[in-house]
């Protein structure tokens, strides 16, 4: 999938502020306890979010809900480290400044210059991928050897093939196998 120009510019953004939010995310746990990364945005394309899961975290939520652990495993938005979390430790997000870009692509969005609403959103999504993957091949989650990398949108139903080839594209081949298994796919 290809993103639109106007979110293409920003991937650089993207990548930097991840690692960055990345790195804050997790600097207080060994990374043997990382158990996660992801990058995530909502069904309109109109976020992109900075997570990370810990062990002592995801077994906590495997106490409580002990039917969902491959769930849990890859369900970014409960491992409980994002942008609040850099706020409550009185951080500012990497990410933060994207925001205000992505706002005003929203705005421009299917304003008659070029940019559909589907578009900024498919792209946004790619956008997600393409960090994610870059940061991969960068090398940079290799400090974390028991952490996924994982793709996400909030609140849209994506299907399986979407899901699991940008999960193949950030993640070891055995990984992605075990996220293509666990959703169905392939």
């Amino acid at each position: 999938m290809s993103m639109h120009p106007l979110v293409a510019d920003l991937l650089p953004e993207v990548v930097e502020g991840a690692r960055r939010s990345f790195a804050l995310l997790v600097d207080d746990v060994p990374a043997s306890e990382v158990i996660g990364f992801a990058l995530y945005s909502d069904a309109d394309g109109g976020t992109v979010v900075a997570a990370a899961g810990t062990r002592a975290t995801y077994d906590a939520l495997v106490a409580q809900h002990p039917g969902a652990v491959d769930h849990l495993r890859w369900s970014a938005q409960e491992w409980g480290r994002d942008f609040m979390t850099l706020r409550e430790r009185g951080l500012a997000d990497p990410l933060g400044p994207l925001q205000q870009r992505l706002d005003a692509l929203q705005d421009q969005a299917d304003d008659g210059e070029g940019l559909t609403f589907r578009q900024l959103r498919s792209s946004v999504w790619e956008l997600c991928a393409e960090a994610m993957t870059q940061i991969h091949t960068s090398g940079w989650f290799d400090a974390y050897p028991h952490a996924v990398r994982v793709v996400e949108v909030s609140d849209h139903e994506l299907g399986a093939e979407q899901q699991v080839g940008w999960i193949e594209r950030c993640n070891p081949p055995a990984v992605a196998a075990e996220f293509a298994a666990y959703v169905g796919a392939r």
